[in-house]
């Protein structure tokens, strides 16, 4: 899912674990309907796209998703390395460099 509304990329616990992901350490974060910061195990990783488009380094957060049922939301973290052309009324949208 692509969030424009939120400021990092997170992968649910499930995803961090099949690909064997380590954290590389811990990062504060407030999540959208939390008041106080929660402490996130942080992952370095490439995020690989179709056409190609790679984007390398991003350090991701673990959070649960379960409730939206989704397994990684992109955040403007990654957006901001990209150019997100999204066309509401077909549902379409591309992200190149």
């Amino acid at each position: 899912m692509i969030d424009t509304g939120a400021g990092v990329t997170v992968i649910n616990r499930e995803v961090a674990s099949a690909l064997g992901l380590r954290p590389v350490g811990l990062k504060s974060i407030i999540g959208a309907i939390a008041v106080t910061p929660e402490e996130c195990e942080a992952f370095a990783v490439d995020l690989n796209f179709p056409e190609g488009l790679t984007i390398s380094d991003t350090l991701v957060v673990c959070l649960p998703l379960a409730r939206q049922n989704i397994q990684c939301l992109i955040g403007r973290d990654v957006l901001a390395r990209c150019v997100l052309v999204y066309i509401g009324h077909l549902n379409q949208y591309t992200l190149s460099m």
